[in-house]
């Protein structure tokens, strides 16, 4: 009776181990999985950078810290020029191609993929914590000769990109600052495109 008592509490017990185990092994799945659907909610599916959401975000939160900490920030804002037109000859596998390589040159341009943001189809945003204005217009103008030198996609397209810069200023909302960036990149696009606004 008592080999027999010992067998079943040792075996209740190795079953309990069991499933304690596999719970824990669960719960750090579900975690994992979490997290991934957290970031991926923030990511640009296509090029894998900040998604309109993240990059808004962003945007508010610095200049929050612009406000509490009087530091100065800048906004830049780019639009692929003529894509309507490489989407129509082409087709959207190409223009999705163009995106890639415009973003590609962005971000090695900056050097910080978390600053750069995918706004819309053809429109992006990089918001510049601690940069002043000329430092935004000298990132800006060597973004517009990186992506005006280079050759784009499979079938070696030239592109082009007009550019809207702004320096952020105090007590301005993040409304009143899209506002402002957005109408230098159309006067960018107005002045014949491939140029820089500030």
């Amino acid at each position: 009776m008592a080999e027999d008592k010992a067998f079943w509490q040792r075996l209740t017990l190795i079953i309990a181990s069991v499933c304690l185990i596999l719970f824990a092994i669960y719960s750090f799945k579900q975690v994992r999985q979490k997290k991934y659907f957290e970031v991926l909610a923030l990511k640009d599916e296509l090029t894998g950078i900040a998604n309109r959401r993240a990059i808004i975000n962003l945007k508010r939160s610095v200049m929050q810290k612009n406000l509490h900490n009087k530091q100065v920030s800048s906004l830049i804002s780019i639009d692929i020029d003529h894509f309507k037109a490489v989407n129509d000859q082409y087709g959207h596998d190409i223009g999705d191609e163009l995106i890639i390589s415009v973003v590609n040159t962005i971000v090695s341009t900056v050097r910080c993929s978390g600053m750069v943001g995918r706004v819309g189809g053809e429109e992006f945003l990089i918001v510049l914590e601690n940069q002043t204005l000329e430092n935004a217009k000298d990132i800006a103008g060597r973004i517009r000769h990186s992506i005006a030198e280079k050759q784009h996609t499979s079938l070696g397209i030239n592109s082009t990109v007009s550019i809207g810069v702004i320096e952020i200023t105090p007590h301005e909302t993040a409304e009143q600052a899209a506002k402002r960036v957005d109408l230098n990149l159309y006067k960018a696009k107005q002045n014949g495109k491939n140029s820089v606004v500030v």
